[in-house]
């Protein structure tokens, strides 16, 4: 049976010699998911999704929103367009 310092030492070796990087990215992601408490959420979005949070935060700042009430106001409206149509 291994014990904690020979598994370390072959996951290590193991990282070490491989320069697949699908592999690395797979146990890179392992780990990510085995301790998610360390993760910070921001950090697991996409580009994409962190820039649309980044853009809206700008349009609150300048003021540019709807109120809540406005849009379950519309919604609803969707709403009962789509069961009358």
């Amino acid at each position: 049976m291994n014990n904690t310092a020979e598994i370390k030492n072959n996951l290590f070796e193991f990282i070490v010699k491989t320069n697949d990087v699908n592999i690395l990215t797979q146990i890179q992601d392992y780990f990510k998911q085995l301790k998610p408490e360390d993760i910070d959420w921001w950090d697991e979005l996409s580009m994409s999704q962190q820039e649309s949070i980044n853009k809206g935060l700008e349009q609150l700042e300048r003021g540019e929103r709807i109120p809540h009430e406005d849009v379950k106001k519309r919604i609803n409206q969707l709403i009962e367009s789509k069961k009358s149509g």
